[in-house]
């Protein structure tokens, strides 16, 4: 007896598409948390008593801030 596969039915072949899809937008979701927690990181070194002692703190964090708003905001331009 020979076993052939069964071929899928349209609803099996929507979820399968539907789980392709899903797991496409948890990798983003991923990769969208790890730049938000390298950027949180960064705004963490600038709240240093050394970093702003020596100056340029709040410079550095308007580069940060224009930064993550670019990447969430595409088109956005940043502030002077």
């Amino acid at each position: 007896m020979i076993h052939r596969p069964v071929p899928l039915s349209r609803i099996e072949a929507a979820r399968a598409n539907d789980t392709v899809h899903v797991r496409m937008l948890f990798e983003e979701i991923g990769n969208q948390v790890r730049d938000a927690i390298a950027g949180l990181k960064r705004f963490t070194v600038l709240s240093w008593r050394g970093i702003r002692e020596r100056g340029g703190a709040q410079s550095e964090a308007r580069r940060y801030t224009d930064t993550i708003r670019a990447s969430v905001e595409p088109g956005r331009a940043p502030s002077r």
